[in-house]
């Protein structure tokens, strides 16, 4: 397992701190970056390139014969999201990629708050034990409520629509990584973020979300 700054957190009210904390300082930079120079931003995408590449070919059954072909599809998806991260940002503006991940993070939190005050059935137990339908239907809410109300990225473009499916693809990309995670018998890939885990476990709903969102955009 990746060894990191952060020891692992012993329990939910630490865990929830971390987490808080950890959350606002990620909006903060996120913030920063949006706002900042195209190169920048660039960087950053290296950056989530080099260190996603660290935290799961450090994961030693991510090197064995039978999953190396496995993780090496996720790793090209990883590049391709980030890529479509970047390119959001250098042609749709900071705008639009504001707006997708408010969508993303607004269903995000919603989804794990109401899922733990609710709780109830749960979608794919065996994948994702922690995600239930509760959790899901109120994250897909939070989103649309989040999202919906911008101005048009296109004319005569719905809003409340597509961010109910850019959530969609964001709940996609999590169930990826949750199914690749139980393959290697992981629950996080690290621990570099407190209470969210690692790279991976931070962006892994940015990334399918952002190559729907490019793809969409660059060819409507």
């Amino acid at each position: 397992m990746v060894r990191d700054f952060f020891p692992k957190l012993r329990n939910e009210r630490e865990e929830f701190f971390w987490r808080t904390l950890s959350t606002c300082v990620l909006v903060i930079i996120v913030i920063l970056l949006l706002l900042g120079p195209d190169f920048m931003f660039i960087l950053l995408g290296v950056a989530i390139v080099v260190r996603s590449a660290y935290e799961l070919f450090c994961v030693p059954a991510a090197r064995t014969a039978k999953m190396v072909v496995l993780c090496s599809a996720f790793f090209f998806l990883v590049c391709s999201g980030t890529a479509c991260l970047v390119a959001l940002r250098l042609y749709e503006g900071s705008l639009a990629l504001a707006w997708m991940i408010l969508v993303v993070s607004a269903g995000d939190i919603a989804a794990y708050g109401v899922g733990h005050v609710i709780g109830g059935a749960k979608i794919f137990p065996k994948t994702s034990p922690q995600k239930t339908w509760s959790g899901c239907i109120g994250g897909l809410i939070m989103a649309t409520l989040a999202g919906g109300f911008m101005p048009p990225l296109r004319e005569g473009l719905s809003m409340p629509v597509l961010a109910v499916v850019v959530a969609l693809f964001s709940v996609l990309g999590d169930y990826i990584e949750s199914f690749l995670k139980r393959r290697l018998g992981i629950k996080d890939f690290s621990t570099c973020i407190p209470g969210h885990g690692g790279i991976l476990d931070r962006l892994d709903s940015l990334f399918i979300a952002a190559i729907f969102l490019w793809c969409f955009l660059a060819y409507m």
